[in-house]
């Protein structure tokens, strides 16, 4: 008698990832910035740059790298 495949259907395949969150190694070119650096800035808290922390997972959200890049801007008050 063949044995039943288990059904996996409701984990999450692994091989499909979620566009808005990004690995560091995903997230350093966007912040124009190296992996290692990103590291240091978790590690110091130099910079705040949100992320979040699955198990030895780093997630960066695609969002918070935009807004974090928006609040670096000096200058371009009102004249």
């Amino acid at each position: 008698m063949p044995r039943k495949k288990k059904d996996n259907s409701h984990r999450r395949k692994q091989d499909i990832p979620d566009p808005d969150f990004l690995s560091p190694k995903e997230a350093a070119p966007i912040l124009r910035v190296s992996v290692g650096t990103l590291e240091f800035w978790r590690r110091t808290g130099a910079q705040n740059v949100p992320y979040a922390k699955v198990g030895r997972n780093i997630y960066y959200e695609r969002k918070d790298l935009y807004a974090f890049i928006r609040n670096q801007k000096i200058g371009g008050g009102a004249h």
